[in-house]
């Protein structure tokens, strides 16, 4: 996806720091295997979001392994092996990867769609595999993705509206095959993350879209300068209680449940998301860092 689901790694314990890379490794080590190795070199701190919030509502043990990878060919470290969350975190993002592509194939011209023609060779196949081990996730995220198509297309200024239809496709992602309190707790969680991610993203985006002449709901609802101090200040506010909705379910979370997930999710929904928030509203954050050099 984006890479702004990030934890605040100076507020993580050791073991907590420790336990967030062995997830990051292996959701990395298992992409490859549903995905193909080169997928590997699209994994994000979303996704692994994503594998943490599956870890806690599995009744599955996170089992470490020591094993070697691309980043680290001559060291053993740990991580954790192979399971059914992993398995779950990387099938989404080849599927969520493949329907990018087909969106920009859908809106780009000239060089950008040649090159999204080439991605497609790819991820076509890749995602295939994804397909077969979980029915009904594509099809649920593509009928998402049209509903908040459908509203791109119509140029809408009402940014919040768009991020409430992103929001209920990752609350969709993030509560699939779950069922009772746990679907309600991770589709609240999940929403509440996604409407957060459309807003930084637009944001983030404004002035090469701007440039480009793209559409930009933000640019349309306040115009290329609408961007006061006050004007963000308050967007800060706002934003951040939207994450309130991600908060009320954590606190209906049991932490006995699994310890170490919760810690990390607890540290990514009350300390990452302000943080990056403040950095993306601020201009200082860089989405282009490379997320193993942060988190190795």
């Amino acid at each position: 996806m984006f890479g702004y689901v990030r934890a605040d790694i100076e507020n993580l314990r050791v073991g907590e720091y420790a336990f967030y890379r062995c997830v990051y490794c292996g959701l990395c080590r298992t992409m490859g295997k549903v995905s193909g190795r080169i997928s590997r070199f699209t994994l994000s701190y979303d996704f692994t979001f994503l594998a943490l919030l599956r870890l806690y509502f599995s009744p599955e043990r996170s089992e470490l392994v020591r094993r070697r990878c691309l980043p680290h060919p001559f060291v053993r470290h740990d991580m954790v092996r192979e399971n059914e969350p992993l398995r779950f975190a990387a099938a989404a993002a080849a599927i969520l990867a493949d329907e990018k592509v087909l969106d920009d194939l859908a809106d780009e011209r000239g060089r950008e769609r040649f090159r999204a023609r080439i991605r497609r060779l790819y991820t076509k196949g890749r995602s295939a595999k994804a397909d077969r081990m979980y029915p009904g996730l594509r099809q649920g995220i593509r009928e998402r993705l049209g509903d908040l198509s459908a509203l791109e297309n119509q140029k809408s200024a009402y940014c919040d509206e768009l991020a409430q239809r992103f929001g209920k496709l990752l609350g969709f992602v993030t509560s699939f095959g779950l069922s009772g309190d746990d679907a309600t707790l991770a589709r609240q969680i999940g929403e509440t993350v996604g409407h957060w991610i459309y807003v930084m993203d637009a944001f983030s985006d404004r002035e090469e879209d701007r440039k480009r002449g793209r559409y930009n709901p933000l640019l349309e609802q306040y115009g290329p300068d609408g961007f006061s101090p006050e004007r963000l200040e308050r967007m800060e506010n706002a934003v951040l209680n939207e994450i309130l909705g991600a908060d009320l379910a954590l606190g209906l979370m049991d932490r006995a449940r699994s310890p170490q997930s919760f810690a990390v999710l607890d540290n990514i929904l009350h300390r990452g998301l302000p943080r990056v928030t403040r950095q993306v509203l601020g201009g200082t954050f860089d989405r282009k860092k490379k997320e193993r050099e942060a988190i190795a």
